[in-house]
């Protein structure tokens, strides 16, 4: 595995007020990814689990990642613009994520999501 490191954050757009995004990058040197958008202040912990689990899915697919170096990346991933709250949230989908690939193999990098990107 390459020494990446996995950043995944939460960012606000201008317009309209509360409408927002999940991102990912790697660190080093990266952009930010985005992964979906949401509405930030009308989304509760369990559509934002949901949405952070399709997230993870969405990053395995579009950087075509093996289970194990998905499972790398989450056991050393750091967070950056999110909330106390919003990251406990995120650490409930990752555990979902790992205990669901632990038994599962990822899906491939070939299936669709429905995520626009």
């Amino acid at each position: 595995m390459d020494e990446r490191r996995l950043i995944l954050g939460l960012r606000e757009v201008p317009r309209p007020v509360g409408e927002g995004y999940i991102y990912y990058k790697f660190f080093p040197k990266q952009a930010d990814k985005v992964l979906l958008y949401l509405n930030l202040y009308k989304t509760d912990d369990t559509e934002l689990e949901g949405l952070f689990r399709q997230s993870l899915l969405e990053i395995s697919r579009k950087e075509r990642l093996s289970t194990a170096d998905v499972m790398g990346f989450l056991s050393s991933y750091t967070t950056e613009n999110m909330q106390q709250w919003t990251q406990e949230v995120l650490a409930r989908a990752v555990s979902g994520f790992v205990k669901n690939a632990e038994t599962h193999t990822v899906p491939s990098a070939s299936a669709s999501t429905g995520v626009s990107s």
